[in-house]
């Protein structure tokens, strides 16, 4: 009953949207209005009197997309659209009025990429510039990271941080995502996290590599490994005993990455490692450390 209810209403809306846009050319003072609907793979907009923009950014809220133009996209729209596939619907939107589309599609099903941008040109400028800017308030559909929200939403709102916010202070919904339940959630906030040149962020670093889960800890290591600092190179160091060979073999790129005397120590360490592969990569590495150091002596 309740899911017949749910259709009902979604029903009853569509139509009254529809039954406005029909009646908007008779009323002088007919409100701007917007609705987006998706079911599935299909999905609705249906648009009086709105802004290129805000339906964009609406229709990108409700499909977990992040739209970038390197213009205004102020022109007023008024249009009732069901497509299914995004790109798509995009195209129908943006057609006859001068823009490019372009955006990272999924190779399998050619939707586009989950947490991916879409930009969006105008035909004689392929120069882009973000709809908005990092520092100042983030639109209404860039979602801030909620403990309550479904394990999706609260992906996204993780992922959509490193794109709003300039990295000069930490933002504190990546420290509680740490913590969060959800092996991606974390790893995504790890992911972030690594992307802010803060000496704390190191420390909670330390703190991820000794997450339960794998995925985590090397989302870590290579947030470190990124850094190229002697205090990350030490961080890593006590992994040397860690008892996954994996997460060894990790630490041992890393260090390779990092360089410098603390990570050549590891390497050499590395040497007596109990898994032959990690043997014979660090080995290797040290060779190309002592090629290449050979070479800059000439």
């Amino acid at each position: 009953m309740q899911h017949e209810a749910a259709l009902n209403l979604r029903e009853v809306c569509l139509a009254a949207g529809l039954a406005f846009l029909c009646s908007v050319a008779n009323a002088d003072q007919a409100e701007p209005t917007l609705f987006v609907d998706v079911d599935g793979r299909s999905v609705t907009v249906i648009a009086s009197d709105r802004s290129l923009k805000d339906v964009l950014e609406a229709v990108a809220l409700r499909t977990g997309l992040i739209v970038y133009s390197n213009v205004a996209l102020d022109q007023r729209v008024s249009f009732s659209i069901t497509e299914t596939g995004v790109p798509g619907l995009f195209r129908r939107i943006l057609k006859d009025r001068n823009f490019v589309l372009h955006y990272v599609s999924d190779g399998a099903t050619g939707q586009p990429v989950f947490g991916s941008r879409l930009w969006i040109f105008a035909n004689d400028s392929m120069s882009a510039a973000q709809v908005w800017s990092a520092g100042v308030p983030a639109p209404e559909w860039t979602l801030r990271y909620t403990a309550g929200d479904p394990e999706k939403i609260r992906l996204r709102a993780i992922s959509n941080i490193a794109t709003w916010q300039d990295d000069s202070e930490l933002n504190p919904d990546l420290l509680v995502a740490l913590r969060d339940p959800a092996v991606a959630v974390r790893e995504e906030a790890v992911r972030v996290l690594g992307e802010y040149h803060l000496t704390e962020t190191e420390a909670y670093l330390r703190d991820a590599l000794y997450d339960p889960e794998s995925r985590v800890r090397i989302a870590a290591i290579e947030a470190l490994a990124v850094s190229g600092s002697d205090d990350a190179a030490l961080i890593l160091t006590p992994l040397h005993d860690d008892r996954d060979a994996g997460i060894r073999m990790e630490v041992i790129h890393a260090m390779a990455e990092i360089g410098g005397d603390v990570a050549h120590h590891y390497l050499r360490q590395a040497l007596s490692d109990t898994s032959e592969l990690n043997r014979e990569t660090a080995a290797g590495y040290l060779d190309e450390i002592a090629t290449t150091t050979t070479a800059n002596r000439f």
